[in-house]
């Protein structure tokens, strides 16, 4: 019941020598089941690792439970906001739009960095591209600082071949 144990296998079973994200799965949900006796398996840096390997698993339906089953179990912030973003990344990538967006303005993280980018990319996704763009140029305006709005926004109107709007951007980003 060590949780630094089962991360340390979970990172072995997903490097790329091994390569197996479904042995890490394994090892990383089997140490919840200790977490009424060993509250790390509960921690920030364990349950992260834990969703980005579903992620790139592509288990969206269990991140959404996962993540609503550990809701009350949780009291620090920071974790809560990890679960309810994860359950909305997930939401996202099975199509379910509304209520992705629905979860993030529940919970109030609609206005954090990343709460930008997953309603931006529901728009998008949804076929509001323009509203994308309006959502992501809000979040950049409120943290200009953070590079992920700037890089997702540039990626979107990249994948969207809008090439003017792109300059233009990356143009007036340098003079800032």
């Amino acid at each position: 019941a060590n949780a630094e144990a089962r991360l340390l296998l979970a990172r072995i079973f997903h490097s790329s020598g091994f390569g197996d994200n479904r042995l890490a799965i394994e090892a990383l949900m089997g140490g919840l089941k200790f977490a009424d006796q060993n509250p790390s398996f509960l921690d920030l840096e364990y349950l992260r690792v834990l969703f980005s390997v579903l992620s790139l698993d592509e288990q969206d339906e269990q991140r959404i439970e996962l993540a609503e089953e550990l809701m009350d179990q949780i009291a620090d912030p920071r974790t809560k906001a990890l679960l309810v973003l994860q359950a909305a990344q997930a939401e996202g990538e099975l199509g379910r739009y509304q209520a992705a967006q629905e979860r993030l303005l529940r919970n109030r993280l609609q206005n954090s960095p990343h709460g930008y980018i997953l309603m931006a990319n529901s728009f998008w996704r949804a076929g509001y591209l323009r509203r994308a763009i309006l959502t992501y140029e809000q979040g950049i305006e409120k943290f200009p600082k953070e590079q992920q709005l700037v890089y997702t926004l540039l990626s979107l109107l990249e994948e969207e071949e809008l090439w003017e709007e792109l300059l233009s951007y990356a143009d007036f980003r340098r003079l800032v």
